[in-house]
Formats: structure tokens, C-alpha cells, sequence
């Protein structure tokens, strides 16, 4: 449940980071703060998802060598 639920916000975070660093880079002059934020919601979201994921295919490895046996 904890694997689904972090991947699902880290990717989605993924989406909204890219979006306000669109935001940032777009106008006539660079807005840091939102640069910053959406840097940090890219990395961020990235690498929570990627955990969410690999726990998830951990925990479905183990199920199915308990279901096997």
C-alpha cells in the first residue's frame, strides 16, 4: 500500500515539478524561486517514485515465491 501510494505521489510531483519549472524558466526574466521549487519537486518526485516502484516490485517478488511454495 505504502509502495503504490509513493509512487503515485512521487510521479505525480514529478508532473508538477516540471510544470513550475516551465513556469520559471518562461517568462522574460528567470524566476529563482520558482526554478528552485520546481527543481526540487523534479528530483524529489523522481526519486520517490522510483523507491514506490521498486518496493512495490519487491513485494510482489516475495508474494510470489510464498504463493509458489
Amino acid at each position: 500500500m505504502v509502495a503504490r501510494l509513493l509512487a503515485a505521489i512521487g510521479f505525480s510531483a514529478f508532473g508538477v515539478g516540471l510544470t513550475i519549472f516551465g513556469m520559471g524558466t518562461s517568462t522574460a526574466q528567470r524566476n529563482d524561486s520558482l526554478v528552485n521549487i520546481g527543481l526540487a519537486l523534479l528530483f524529489g518526485g523522481l526519486i520517490a517514485g522510483f523507491i514506490g516502484v521498486a518496493i512495490y516490485r519487491a513485494d510482489e517478488k516475495r508474494a510470489m515465491r510464498s504463493h509458489d511454495s
